[in-house]
């Protein structure tokens, strides 16, 4: 084990760091707030080796720190997006569904550190959204990919110190991150090969921020994510002109 010093720069600049001095076949990113089975990592490793996968990707819960309550975060993994009977799978067998079968949170995947290194995968260094533009990346660009159907990863909610409690300090950072994940897919010719999986994520990931924006009742924050995405975000980001037929969350198109 070693362990690593470093000043406060957030995760992704610290996912880096470890990733210099990670010396395993295997790379996994956990966070420090969240807990674990305890057989969570021989379970991955485990079937990323019997799948021989570039990602292995597992399921995680909800744990309530007011109540202690656990209830599933089904779409951490949505199984029932990935291709039937066909327990590896890549971006040739996902249509528009790569981008929505799981989350951009790094702690339910376990990805193999030649594939990492080889596609030169880095976490972006900003406050917020800094795992968006890896994952995301390194599942257009993994050819292996397995899901464990398990819960593997408890998530708390209900903590005031997080990072996720703060994120609307500075609401627009997402846009940075799927700006990143476009550059990257363009970079690695695949962005015609996942644009639809790509505009439904784009669409996801904004419906989504100004709905918790709202839920949170940061009406001021959401005025600023409204009118960005209205104005510039929507166009710089490619997805001014879509098609319902295009778009999975129908619940979305029509908020769009």
């Amino acid at each position: 084990i070693k362990i690593l010093y470093q000043d406060n720069l957030f995760a992704g600049i610290a996912r880096n760091n470890g990733m210099q001095y990670a010396v395993g076949k295997y790379l996994l990113f956990l966070d420090a707030d969240d807990f674990f089975a305890e057989d969570m990592i021989e379970k991955l490793y485990n079937r990323a080796e019997m799948c021989q996968a570039d990602i292995c990707i597992c399921k995680s819960q909800f744990y309530d720190q007011k109540n202690k309550s656990v209830t599933p975060m089904n779409w951490s993994c949505i199984k029932d997006y990935c291709p039937e009977n066909n327990e590896i799978f890549s971006r040739k067998d996902m249509g528009n569904k790569l981008f929505l079968f799981t989350t951009p949170a790094p702690w339910t995947k376990m990805f193999k550190s030649e594939f990492v290194r080889k596609n030169n995968l880095q976490f972006q260094d900003i406050r917020t959204a800094n795992d968006l533009s890896f994952v995301m990346t390194a599942l257009a660009l993994a050819e292996r990919i397995t899901v464990l159907d398990k819960y593997l990863v408890y998530y708390r909610t209900n903590v005031t110190t997080t990072l996720q409690s703060t994120k609307f300090r500075e609401p627009l950072l997402f846009i940075q991150a799927l700006l990143c994940l476009k550059n990257n897919l363009k970079k690695n010719n695949v962005l015609n090969e996942v644009q639809g999986s790509f505009t439904n994520l784009v669409l996801d990931v904004c419906c989504d921020t100004l709905d918790m924006a709202k839920a949170a009742n940061k009406m001021s924050t959401h005025k600023i994510i409204y009118e960005y995405l209205r104005d510039t975000g929507f166009n710089i980001l490619g997805i001014d002109s879509i098609t319902e037929t295009e778009i999975i969350n129908k619940e979305h198109y029509n908020e769009y």
